[in-house]
């Protein structure tokens, strides 16, 4: 049951965000703690890095007007202390213990948890002037930092949700794609095992005959007979030879086509294609406050099947945002050579072992590293990446960076 003195607060949490969800939600909340504490500002921070060293407070609240976000460090702040995962109320003389804090008395906070147990942002307040009934004040910040924390775990939900959704899309297309080539080689299958059929049946006759012949002369017992065998016996090998050839072609073909993959090469613009596969890769980095930066000379373009390129691209930057640390940057580039063109992912996280070097492009290969988000790794990704790059003639490969982190790469010819 509520403690009825909370009951004002509830009622001023219900009227203030009303209607709004997501960041109008967050905003709104956090305007009506700072009406319902009377107090100077009030913000609310997500963590930068992990472990977070800074704190950007994207919703900011001063003297009931909406302020400008901005990005600090902890060390020196109350709210350091808050991270660490403790709810923190300094009735007064804060500025005297955090020098930082000049200009301020009070200040209360609460941090604001994941679903994994880790502290991901705070809600704060600080004040002018001292904060009266700490107690009261801590249980109200606490009622809103749960309704704060609620939010974010559904916009959360909600992010990873629609991520789901554009990958489901992106599969049912690619899915389709290959239904429709699968159904065009299985049309060129049947042409071929017609044509093959025919001409197999053609050197069964033959062997037929002539294994009808040397059994006509064996039956005739005529002089002639050891040459008529030796000729018909003849004809049947070179009828067995001809069939020999053709099975070892179908087998063949049957064998490249396993190992490679078919392309429908086109002039693509190699800016518009990373921009595609970066794109789908943006909503994922945002809710890691990743940045995703992209270097690519105008007007480049290269020769190419789009689709099959861009699915390369897009497990590439997908596996640098799985594996890579919350608030991380990473680097995509597109550098043409002389005689090829090369792609880039740098990110900045654990690099890869010896070990993890010898099999990252195998099938189904897991590798030492988790993902940082909880996301799920098949080890398919990095295989399709490397099957790609080879049937465009061109090369996949990975390499530790020197600070920290992988840098993985395709180079295909221009």
């Amino acid at each position: 049951m509520a403690n009825p003195a909370d009951e004002p607060v509830l009622l001023a949490i219900a009227e203030g965000v009303a209607a709004h969800v997501g960041e109008e939600f967050l905003f709104a909340l956090v305007r009506s703690l700072q009406s319902a504490m009377d107090v100077t500002v009030a913000f609310l921070t997500e963590a930068v890095g992990a472990p977070p060293e800074r704190a950007h407070a994207r919703f900011v609240v001063r003297e009931n007007q909406t302020a400008q976000g901005f990005e600090y460090d902890l060390a020196g702040t109350p709210c350091q202390r808050v991270y660490e995962g403790r709810t923190v109320v300094i009735p007064c003389d804060v500025a005297r213990l955090f020098p930082v804090e000049q200009g301020y008395e009070g200040y209360a906070g609460v941090p604001l948890w994941s679903a994994d147990g880790e502290v991901k942002g705070h809600l704060a307040v600080l004040s002018e002037t001292p904060i009266e009934s700490p107690d009261q004040v801590e249980r109200i910040l606490r009622i809103y930092g749960v309704r704060a924390q609620a939010e974010i775990e559904r916009m959360r939900l909600e992010r990873e949700r629609e991520q789901l959704i554009q990958s489901l899309r992106r599969t049912n297309q690619r899915l389709d794609r290959r239904a429709a080539a699968a159904r065009a080689a299985n049309a060129t299958k049947s042409q071929l095992l017609a044509l093959a059929a025919h001409d197999m049946r053609g050197a069964l006759q033959t062997i037929s005959l002539r294994s009808d012949a040397i059994l006509a002369a064996l039956a005739a017992d005529a002089p002639a007979t050891d040459d008529h065998i030796r000729k018909a016996a003849e004809k049947s090998l070179e009828a067995v030879d001809r069939m020999s050839t053709l099975i070892a072609g179908m087998m063949d073909r049957a064998r490249k086509e396993t190992e490679t993959l078919p392309l429908h090469r086109a002039e693509v613009g190699v800016a518009d294609v990373l921009s595609r596969a970066i794109g789908f890769n943006q909503d994922h980095a945002a809710g890691k406050q990743m940045a995703i930066t992209v270097a690519v000379p105008d007007g480049l373009t290269l020769s190419a099947d789009e689709d099959l390129l861009i699915e390369a691209l897009d497990n590439l930057v997908s596996n640098a945002v799985k594996y890579a640390p919350p608030g991380s940057a990473i680097r995509v580039a597109a550098s043409p050579g002389d005689a090829r063109l090369r792609f880039t992912v740098e990110d900045e996280g654990p690099g890869l072992t010896d070990d993890d070097m010898a099999r990252v492009f195998g099938r189904f290969q897991t590798l030492s590293a988790a993902p940082t988000g909880g996301e799920v790794a098949t080890g398919l990704g990095l295989s399709l990446v490397k099957a790609i790059a080879e049937a465009h003639g061109g090369t996949a490969w990975v390499e530790n960076r020197e600070t920290s982190g992988a840098r993985f790469g395709i180079d295909l010819p221009r």
